[in-house]
């Protein structure tokens, strides 16, 4: 049944069943869709829905209009296609289940990791459970070579300098949720798109940018590891993306740092606070990161746009958090 494309599969095993919801916490969906027929369709189908669902953000650049996706069509099709894969398909009752929420996409496939295959192993230990279901999604251009499925996910992610996976195991399931945020706000994605057409953007300034928005910040040292590179075209590099606004420099000679700028020309420091705090809330020193405003400063921003209406605090002191309304 699954080699044929033109069979339909009807039972719990052979389905998708996806549900939306309005909130994170949520335990009743808005829509639900249960999607049946031959598996190579199902998950067409259910990336076409997620993707549907989640929408997408549009930017201008200049004279250019984008629509941002908010997750990577291939890492939504791989994730739903490794669920499909790799399910235990001797549980007959459960079906592949994605929910679809504000902040986030988790797509659950019953039946644990197969032995070897652990969490932490994921991206490099290899068990098959269904060699057919394999074949089959190979055949039309759904599956990736053997292992590379987990890389393509991650590596989707980070290219779009999204936030990580998370992959869990539980209860006999296992899952994967790809988050709808990351450290550079839809805006800044599709002006990296425009800088990379124009080729502002050069090979390897991406993978820079990734680990200065995973750790915080990089120096010359760290990004000569990253790169491989001698501490003179290393210099060149955090300078030029320095010069575009990419990055700010803290510090001189040794104790220079770089932590992530401004993605864009020409906005205003309230655009660029504003823009942030639609990927998650910001505080005071994140303000300082993307402005190069000192704490006062920073802080009478932060205090305009909540008197405005624009951004809404919470907590106090140390702890406090700036969200959109």
């Amino acid at each position: 049944m699954l080699t044929n494309p033109d069979s339909s599969l009807g039972t719990a095993k052979f389905t998708i069943d996806i549900r939306s919801y309005e909130s994170d916490d949520s335990t009743s969906y808005v829509r639900r869709d249960s999607l049946t027929g031959p598996v190579q369709s199902q998950i067409e189908h259910a990336t076409e829905w997620v993707l549907r669902d989640i929408g997408t953000e549009m930017v201008i650049t200049g004279p250019r209009r984008h629509d941002v996706p908010r997750l990577p069509r291939r890492v939504v099709r791989e994730a739903v296609a490794n669920a499909v894969a790799h399910r235990d398909y001797s549980i007959d009752s459960t079906p592949v289940v994605i929910e679809v929420r504000p902040s986030a996409v988790k797509v659950t496939s019953p039946g644990g990791l197969p032995a070897p295959v652990t969490i932490a192993t994921l991206r490099d230990a290899q068990a098959p459970r269904n060699h057919t279901v394999i074949d089959v999604l190979r055949r039309f251009g759904l599956a990736e070579d053997s292992g590379q499925g987990i890389d393509v996910i991650q590596d989707g992610m980070r290219f779009e300098l999204l936030d990580e996976p998370v992959f869990d195991e539980i209860e006999g399931a296992f899952s994967v949720t790809l988050k709808l945020r990351g450290q550079i706000s839809s805006t800044e994605r599709a002006w990296l798109n425009e800088y990379e057409q124009q080729g502002r953007l050069r090979p390897g300034d991406r993978a820079l940018l990734l680990t200065v928005m995973r750790e915080g910040r990089v120096t010359n040292g760290t990004a000569r590891e990253l790169m491989s590179a001698d501490s003179v075209e290393v210099r060149a590099r955090l300078g030029r993306l320095r010069n575009a606004g990419m990055l700010l420099r803290h510090g001189t000679r040794g104790r220079a740092y770089y932590t992530l700028g401004v993605i864009g020309p020409g906005r205003s420091h309230e655009e660029v606070v504003l823009d942030a705090a639609r990927a998650h809330p910001v505080t005071n020193a994140r303000v300082r990161e993307l402005t190069g405003l000192d704490r006062y400063q920073a802080g009478q921003l932060l205090k305009g746009l909540v008197l405005a209406g624009r951004l809404v605090q919470e907590g106090e002191r140390r702890a406090t958090l700036y969200r959109l309304p």
